[in-house]
């Protein structure tokens, strides 16, 4: 696609963003630019799965909707796999064995509660100062995962270990 055309197309998502999406969401695409990230890619639109790709020093962060809440990825230089906000915050501030809940069908984005533009700078600050920040990062989506979706093995065993 031309350049030109990509822009004017990054133009429609933005306003998009800020026609549908949550205040929050909105404020975070608004603080990226202020400090220095560049929009360099949106697809999707109404009633299609929705992103908006935000790039800075080969760091990438992804704004997206697909059919439920609002998501915000962080991937950083040499990472085989983006991470979702929530966990890079858990794993900042400890919080390994978190018991998850799933966002609800009122979820206006993910994780709940949580003020995507004052987070993120605190996220970003924990990656730059945590030599294993990738591995703490991914093996904590490994954990969830599988509490998440338990293997059959692990879901037959809470079955027969619950009570009653």
């Amino acid at each position: 696609m031309p350049e030109s055309r990509q822009r004017s197309w990054l133009q429609i998502a933005k306003a998009y963003v800020q026609e549908i999406a949550p205040k929050n969401v909105s404020d975070t695409m608004v603080w990226l630019e202020a400090n220095g990230w560049q929009a360099q890619e949106a697809r999707g639109g109404p009633n299609n799965a929705f992103i908006v790709i935000y790039e800075r020093a080969g760091s990438t962060v992804t704004l997206g909707q697909d059919r439920g809440p609002w998501t915000l990825d962080v991937r950083l230089p040499g990472w085989k796999y983006p991470s979702d906000l929530g966990i890079i915050l858990d794993a900042a501030e400890g919080r390994l064995d978190r018991s998850i809940t799933t966002p609800g069908p009122a979820s206006q984005q993910a994780p709940e509660g949580v003020d995507w533009r004052a987070a993120l700078p605190v996220a970003f600050d924990w990656l730059g100062s945590t030599v294993d920040a990738e591995r703490i990062v991914h093996s904590m989506k490994l954990k969830r995962s599988r509490t998440l979706f338990p293997s059959t093995r692990q879901r037959r065993r809470a079955e027969r270990d619950r009570p009653g």
